[in-house]
C-alpha cells in the first residue's frame, strides 16, 4: 500500500477506526492516560493511523561551554549512510599560576599538545603495566585509524561575553569558523592505546645566551600520575620560546584578560585523512594542555658526596644547576567546536537535496551534531483551512477517554554509533531555535523515547508515549494547537526534561555524533511504516 492511498485510508474510515482490537478492559486500565469513570461499561479500543515523515537537515548547532561543559569532539567519522563529519575545537588558554616567571636562563627543550583521550581499563600487560581498552562510548576507533590535524595559533579574539547583551555569554555555533594564524603543527595523528609515555630530551646551554651550542644532559620520562593513553602532539619549539619564555614578565601575561588579547587560543582543525572511517573522539576539554618543559637554573645544596654544578667540589651550598621544570596552560575559558559535514555520495544526501514534504519518504535519518532532523506530519492535511489537521478535526468529535497514545518507528539499516533515546518536539519554523518541548507530554515518559531491542539484541524500535498530549489535543474545548512534530537525538545531560518545560524552547546544543535510519511511510514494509496507535475507552 503506498503512502497515498495510507493516509487516505485512514481518513475515509476514522469514524469506523482503522484497526478495533477488543482488549480486556482490566488489562487497558492498568496504563490509564486519564481519569476514568467507574461502574460503567466500556469498549476499549485500538486506533492506528499513518505518519507522513520526512528528513531536513540541522544547519548548526551551539557548541560553547555553557551546556556542553568541557565535552567536545575532535577527529574525522566517514560511513556511507551518513558522509564525513569532521569535529575541531577552538579554545583558550588559562594562564598557570606564576605564568611569567620561569626562573634564570630559562630554555624550552619541548612543547606538547597534551591530548587524552577516554579509555576503560583492561587488565595488564605481561610486564605487569596497565593495559587499557577504547571507551566505545566516547571514542570511535578500531585503533589503526587516523585523521589529519592542523594546530593553529586563534586570530579571533573569543568574548566570553555577548556585545549586544553584556550581561549574557555570548553563544558561539558550529559552523563559526574563527581565523587561522600561524600554522604549529600539521601531521597525521592516530589513537593509540599504547600511548602512555613521552620522553623529552633535556638541554643546558653552556655559553648563554648563546642557544647555537647545547649539551644533552638527561632523558627525562614524562607519564602522568593516572597513567592513560593520548596524543602528544610536538608544537614549534623556538615559537614558544620567543613567544612565552622571551616576553615572560610583559602585559600579555599580567593578567588572564590580558593573556587573552595576547595569545587567543589554539584551534585544532581535524580533515579527513584517508578514505577509511577515521577516528573521533569525545574528549573532556578541561584535561587537555598545553605543557611546556624547559630547563633553568635553579639553585641548590649539594650533598657531602654530590658536585652537582661539575666543578669539582662536593658538599658546596647555594650551587646554580641545570634543572627540568614544566609549565601547563589548561584548555578553557571560551571553547567550542566546529563541525564540518560533506554528505556527497553518501545514503542521506538525496534525501537532504529534495525531501518530499508532502508525500514522505521511505527512509528518515536523525542524527546530532548539525546533523538531522525528523519532520513528522501526525494527522494529515488542513484541507479545509481552519487551523487543524481534518483527522485531528474529526477526533476532537469521539467521545473518547484515552487510555496511551504511542508514536512508533522502526529502526532501518544504515545507523552510526548505536543511538541509545530520541526526543519529540514541537517545530518551528523560526531559524534560530528549532522548536519547542511538547505541551502535556511528560506524564507516561513523554517525549523521550529509548531504543527498543529485539530477542537478539537487534535495534527493533523507538516508541514515544504522549497520552497526555492526545488526550488534551482531542478535547473540542482544548487550546492547544497542533504543530508538525519532529525528532532529534535526545541527549541526557542537555535535553533536560521536566513538566516546568512545557512551551519553552529545547536547546540549541549539541555534541552526539550518533546517527540513526529509520523506516519512513513510502517504505514498501508496511508492517514497519510509522505509525500513531490510540488506546481508547468509550461508553457503550
Amino acid at each position: 500500500m503506498n503512502i497515498s492511498k495510507f493516509q487516505t485510508f485512514s481518513i475515509i474510515i476514522i469514524s469506523a477506526v482503522l484497526s478495533v482490537s477488543l482488549l480486556s478492559c482490566q488489562d487497558e486500565l492498568d496504563n490509564v492516560g486519564t481519569q476514568i469513570v467507574e461502574n460503567n461499561v466500556y469498549n476499549t479500543s485500538q486506533f492506528n493511523t499513518g505518519v507522513i515523515a520526512y528528513t531536513l537537515p540541522i544547519e548548526r548547532n551551539r557548541t560553547d561551554g555553557e551546556l556542553l561543559s568541557g565535552d567536545k569532539l575532535l577527529g574525522v567519522w566517514h560511513s556511507p549512510t551518513f558522509g564525513t563529519f569532521e569535529a575541531s575545537v577552538v579554545s583558550q588558554l588559562l594562564l598557570p599560576s606564576e605564568a611569567d616567571d620561569y626562573g634564570t636562563e630559562a630554555t624550552l627543550d619541548s612543547v606538547m599538545l597534551h591530548i587524552p583521550f577516554k579509555t576503560v581499563p583492561d587488565g595488564s600487560h605481561d610486564n605487569g603495566t596497565p593495559k587499557f581498552a577504547y571507551d566505545e562510548e566516547q571514542v570511535w576507533t578500531q585503533g589503526d585509524k587516523s585523521f589529519h590535524l592542523s594546530i593553529f595559533r586563534n586570530g579571533t579574539y573569543l568574548n566570553a561575553l555577548d556585545p549586544g547583551d553584556p550581561s549574557q555569554s555570548k553563544p558561539y555555533y558550529s559552523d563559526e569558523a574563527p581565523i587561522e594564524g600561524d600554522l604549529l603543527y600539521d601531521g597525521s595523528v592516530t589513537p593509540s592505546l599504547t600511548d602512555t609515555l613521552i620522553v623529552i630530551d633535556r638541554y643546558r646551554y653552556p655559553q648563554y645566551p648563546d642557544l647555537s651550542v647545547r649539551e644533552l644532559y638527561m632523558k627525562d620520562s614524562i607519564k602522568e600520575a593516572d597513567l592513560k593513553p593520548s596524543l602528544n602532539i610536538p608544537l614549534d619549539t623556538e615559537y614558544f620560546q620567543d613567544l612565552f619564555i622571551d616576553q615572560a614578565g610583559g602585559p600579555g601575561f599580567a593578567s588572564q584578560s590580558n593573556f587573552n588579547y595576547y595569545f587567543r587560543g589554539l584551534i585544532l582543525k581535524a580533515v579527513q585523512n584517508t578514505a577509511d572511517n577515521g577516528a573521533l573522539m569525545k574528549l573532556n576539554l578541561n584535561q587537555i594542555r598545553l605543557d611546556l618543559y624547559y630547563t633553568a637554573l635553579s639553585t641548590v645544596n649539594e650533598a657531602e658526596d654530590e658536585d652537582l654544578d661539575n666543578d669539582g667540589v662536593t658538599g658546596e651550598t647555594g650551587v646554580s644547576v641545570h634543572t627540568p621544570f614544566t609549565k601547563q596552560f589548561q584548555l578553557g575559558g571560551v571553547h567550542y567546536n566546529l563541525y564540518h559535514r560533506d554528505y556527497s555520495g553518501s545514503g542521506i544526501d538525496p534525501y537532504l537535496q529534495s525531501p518530499d514534504s508532502q508525500s514522505g519518504e521511505d527512509k528518515v535519518f536523525v542524527q546530532g551534531a548539525a546533523g538531522s532532523t525528523t519532520v513528522l506530519k501526525v494527522f494529515g492535511e488542513d484541507y479545509d483551512g481552519n487551523g487543524t489537521p481534518d483527522m485531528l478535526d474529526e477526533l476532537k468529535t469521539k467521545n473518547w477517554l484515552i487510555n496511551d497514545a504511542q508514536l512508533i518507528f522502526y529502526v532501518a539499516p544504515g545507523g552510526e554509533h548505536e543511538v541509545n533515546s530520541l526526543i519529540l518536539y514541537n517545530r518551528t519554523d523560526d531559524t534560530e531555535h528549532p522548536g519547542h518541548y511538547l505541551d502535556k507530554a511528560y506524564e507516561l515518559g513523554g517525549p523521550v523515547a529509548t531504543l527498543e531491542k529485539d530477542d537478539e539484541g537487534n535495534p527493533l524500535l523507538y516508541r514515544f508515549h504522549i497520552t497526555d498530549l492526545i488526550a488534551e489535543i482531542i478535547k473540542p474545548e482544548s487550546d492547544l494547537q497542533w504543530k508538525d512534530l519532529a525528532i532529534k537525538v535526545y541527549e541526557n545531560d542537555i535535553d533536560i526534561i521536566n513538566s516546568e518545560m512545557n512551551g519553552k524552547e529545547i536547546t540549541e546544543y549539541s555534541g552526539a555524533p550518533e546517527g540513526v535510519v529509520l523506516y519512513g511511510n513510502a517504505t514498501a514494509e508496511e508492517e514497519l511504516l510509522p505509525r500513531l496507535v490510540i488506546y481508547y475507552t468509550e461508553k457503550e
